[in-house]
């Protein structure tokens, strides 16, 4: 499949024989694999210049799209984030908003919905966010969702933010990141060459500098219920406590420096 480039471009998927099997002019709509590989889901909703505005379904196999929510004579469905999941069904953030107050700057606060092979559309939540990059999970189980929050001041980054299909009030992490995905649970998430990470350890008071690492490593520690400390990047006493703790509690000899059995271990699960 490939993709749009600003200003415009054209969606092409190719077959296993690179022929075309579907191909459409497209400016800013958003396009994505089923997770099972058997569809192409697009959006339209802005904020922008989308050329349509609704969710759409191509069959990767035969490149026949189907339209599951289609634009009417007086309203813009406006949706975010959708994929089709391995139940088969389609997830999405939704909002309908009436012709006469719609504009590219409209406010947009969209809603999760389940969208079936028929169009039919199922809120799932009450409530609603602003544009948000969101990251399902393949059992349809909910999303992760970045927030872009104002107070950031970072349009590249926002909070993270777990939402499940039930209904059940949103988990607010404390973490700003973007560019978001799943891990493997099986592999170890970092499998490189550890020199490449940040080298820190346990300096005396009358050495003691600023590390963006130390600071990194103090965070890690405090997000797993180990008291390093506010995450000030100073490598002192009690972020070493903490760390030879936690090297401690999984079953790694402690000692004053970030090593690579504990960078793997902090970068796993508990």
């Amino acid at each position: 499949m490939a993709g749009p480039a600003i200003p415009g471009g054209e969606l092409v998927i190719l077959g296993r024989d690179a022929a075309p099997l579907h191909s459409e002019p497209t400016c800013c709509e958003g396009a994505v694999w089923s997770a099972d590989g058997s569809a192409v889901t697009i959006v339209g909703g802005g904020p922008g210049p989308d050329i349509r505005y609704g969710l759409f379904q191509i069959d990767a196999a035969t490149g026949v799209e189907q339209t599951l929510i289609g634009q009417g004579d007086s309203s813009y469905p406006l949706v975010l984030g959708a994929r089709q999941l391995l139940d088969g069904n389609t997830y999405a953030f939704y909002e309908e908003v009436p012709g006469d107050v719609f504009s590219w700057e409209y406010p947009f606060t969209s809603q999760m919905v389940r969208v079936d092979a028929d169009g039919a559309i199922t809120p799932l939540r009450q409530d609603s966010y602003p544009p948000s990059k969101v990251l399902w999970r393949d059992d349809a189980s909910g999303a992760l969702l970045t927030v872009w929050d104002m107070a950031l001041d970072n349009p590249l980054a926002g909070s993270l933010v777990w939402a499940d299909i039930t209904g059940s009030p949103a988990i607010k992490t404390g973490v700003v990141g973007s560019n978001v995905l799943w891990a493997d649970s099986v592999r170890p998430l970092y499998e490189g060459d550890c020199s490449l990470l940040p080298q820190v350890g346990w300096q005396p008071p009358e050495a003691r500098t600023f590390s963006t690492g130390a600071a990194d490593l103090q965070a890690r520690l405090g997000a797993q219920g180990f008291d390093a400390g506010s995450p000030d990047g100073y490598f002192g006493d009690q972020t070493r406590a903490a760390l030879r703790q936690f090297q401690t509690s999984r079953g790694i000899p402690p000692g004053d420096r970030l090593d690579c059995a504990t960078w793997q271990a902090l970068l796993g699960r508990p």
